[in-house]
């Protein structure tokens, strides 16, 4: 196969390549932050939040959702925002009622 000659049309053809490229790269980015919000607030909705969700669950819950804040952060849009929002009240709120279960399930077996 020939090679295209150093001309105008090649560094033409080489910018379209890098463009295209960082389409497909920011396309990529984007499908991984996507799924990464998904999975952060499918786990922390999964929670039992009935004092049995180990600090090791919530803690996996957290990792994911900070994965999805680092990926999602060149992309910030409001819809982004909005959703990773949502999953950290989901998170905080399903913590706060498993620990409140938790305590409430101690101080019944405390006084049985």
């Amino acid at each position: 196969m020939a090679e295209l000659a150093d001309s105008p049309q090649r560094d033409d053809l080489e910018a379209d390549i890098a463009d295209a490229q960082d389409l497909l790269d920011h396309a990529i980015a984007v499908a991984e932050a996507e799924a990464a919000i998904v999975a952060a607030k499918e786990a922390a909705e999964a929670l039992a939040v009935d004092g049995t969700d180990t600090q090791e669950s919530i803690d996996a819950v957290q990792d994911l959702y900070d994965t999805a804040v680092e990926l999602a952060e060149p992309f910030v849009s409001r819809d982004f925002t909005a959703r990773l929002e949502a999953v950290a009240k989901v998170i905080s709120n399903n913590a706060q009622k498993s620990l409140v279960e938790l305590l409430q399930q101690q101080r019944r077996q405390q006084r049985a």
